[in-house]
């Protein structure tokens, strides 16, 4: 399906998945097998209907279909099930797992889930989480080898850049429609459809709710993108280094290094940028003579996340030009890989930028993500309860730890909160953070877990809250101000089960703590888990002030 997270939505990206996809290719270079690694057979130049149908038969060999059903969600209109689509991408010669690509928002960003995967031949194996990016849209699902078909393979990545006015197939489950193809053709080599400032290849052809998460390989069978979204007339993924680079970690049964400088920038005109003395004329031509493609963009700072070191060393508007000597150009990705890989230079990188036409330097300090936020939740009457994240640090300028409720349900006694239905400022999901309930701070999940059996003897109980989206309607005015208020909720207890999700790295799924007063093992679908809650994170590194 296309379920793109709140996280993402709350940014109003409403690029429902898409599947993309029509007819294929010609090469299987560098693929596994299930039994043996395969062998080279197909030459790239031969465009013979006979040869592009044995590429479309060795990938779809690698693609598959992922059924989804959520349990927790911080969206409460996510509480259900979806499909979407994935593709091998390793197949371990001595252990018996398997490695499947996906986006991050089909295998349910700050969702509680289970997978079932199927394979073109038509069987089917429960998956489990294995790991997903803490900000672009992709992940990846684990799945047990001896569970895959005998014919099944691991696609090769590309590592050639794509270039315009090339034609890309994608194969997966367009519309509910198992393993069907399109043929697209790269239109835009440079956009920006995250929050984030996930650099995002954009390719016309038809593109269809169900196919998120479909690789896109090229005329030689090699994946070059991963669908994430689109419209009906195109469509848009993210670059495959995304996923190579990832992959590359996962395969040693490492964590990716992720790290954030802070920054989310945007794409403006270089023309623009000249026009109004932000960049001098000898620099864009430097620009343009290295950078032929970037069709007249630049990278320009639009966002600094709240506590973070750039907060401080950039301005908005500033241009961004080099980091540690490379030139970024239109490339976020770039300047993406060039931060990762800080972490043995205490993190910290030096960037080249353009500040009113006058070029600056600074050596700035990257700091960790982690998925700590995303990987505990609270479900307690009828909502979802979260810790801070690098999102809400974004979205709201909120740098300092804290309880958030989101994904109120329709029967939850918080909707009193909200005066009923009226709806907020900007968005319709809202974001509240607690400050105390019956007079008792709530500054993390630990303390939410330990108080709510004391709540659950109670009938009415006060809540100190800010809620960030504000609201008007007739006889309310609630102004989106920060500022702390109080409400009377009247509460349930008997109506509610309420459940601590922590999410195992070791077992790859979830442990479900009881909060009702009865503690017991719980059951979410992929087997008996434990009961072990949020273990306070060690602030080793921590954003600069």
């Amino acid at each position: 399906m296309i379920h793109r997270t709140t996280l993402s939505l709350l940014l109003s990206l409403s690029l429902l998945c898409a599947p993309l996809l029509a007819a294929a290719a010609s090469q299987e270079k560098g693929v596994e097998s299930h039994t043996a690694p395969a062998a080279p057979i197909a030459d790239a130049s031969d465009e013979s209907p006979a040869s592009r149908k044995k590429i479309l038969d060795l990938v779809r060999k690698g693609v598959v279909v992922i059924d989804v059903k959520t349990y927790a969600s911080t969206d409460s209109e996510k509480r259900s099930a979806w499909t979407g689509s994935g593709f091998i991408v390793h197949i371990d010669e001595k252990e018996d797992y398997a490695i499947i690509a996906t986006n991050r928002h089909v295998a349910g960003d700050m969702t509680v889930s289970t997978y079932n995967v199927k394979f073109s031949n038509g069987t089917t194996a429960p998956a489990h989480l294995l790991y997903f990016d803490p900000l672009f849209d992709f992940a990846f699902l684990k799945v047990a080898k001896t569970k895959l078909p005998k014919e099944s393979i691991a696609l090769d990545l590309s590592d050639k850049p794509l270039e315009l006015n090339t034609s890309v197939y994608t194969m997966g489950n367009s519309a509910k429609d198992e393993f069907s193809t399109y043929k697209c053709t790269v239109f835009s080599l440079y956009e920006m459809l995250g929050p984030f400032a996930e650099q995002s290849v954009k390719f016309a052809g038809l593109t269809i709710p169900g196919a998120s998460g479909s690789p896109g390989f090229d005329e030689a069978g090699k994946v070059v993108l991963i669908v994430y979204g689109g419209k009906m007339s195109s469509g848009a993924g993210l670059p495959i280094a995304y996923v190579r680079d990832a992959l590359t970690h996962l395969k040693d049964k490492k964590n990716p290094p992720r790290r954030s400088l802070g920054i989310v920038p945007q794409y403006v005109s270089l023309e623009d940028m000249v026009k109004t003395d932000l960049i001098p004329v000898p620099a864009m031509q430097e620009y343009l003579n290295a950078f032929p493609d970037a069709n007249n963009k630049v990278l320009m700072i639009n966002s600094r996340l709240a506590g973070s070191d750039a907060a401080h060393a950039f301005e908005a508007g500033d241009i961004l030009w080099k980091i540690n000597d490379t030139f970024i150009g239109p490339k976020t990705y770039t300047l993406d890989h060039s931060v990762n890989n800080t972490a043995d230079k205490d993190g910290v990188v030096n960037v080249e930028f353009y500040r009113k036409g006058e070029l600056k330097k600074a050596n700035v300090k990257t700091y960790p993500m982690t998925l700590e936020s995303a990987q505990h939740m609270i479900t307690f009457a009828d909502a979802t309860w979260i810790q801070n994240s690098e999102f809400l640090k974004l979205f709201l300028g909120h740098a300092e730890d804290g309880v958030f409720m989101l994904g109120v349900g329709q029967t939850s006694p918080f909707r009193t909160l909200f005066n009923g239905d009226l709806p907020p400022f900007f968005l319709e999901t809202r974001i509240v953070k607690i400050i105390e309930i019956d007079g008792k701070p709530i500054k993390t999940l630990n303390e939410l877990a330990a108080l709510i059996p004391s709540l659950m003897s109670k009938r009415e109980l006060t809540v100190k809250f800010i809620d960030y989206m504000g609201m008007i309607g007739l006889g309310l005015f609630a102004p989106a101000d920060r500022k702390e208020r109080l409400s009377v909720v009247s509460y349930e207890s008997k109506f509610d089960s309420p459940k601590y999700y922590a999410f195992n790295n070791e077992k790859n799924e979830w442990d479900t703590t009881d909060l009702g007063g009865t503690a017991k093992t719980m059951k979410t679908g992929n087997g008996t888990v434990g009961m072990s809650l949020y273990k306070e994170e060690k602030k080793a590194e921590k954003p600069a002030a």
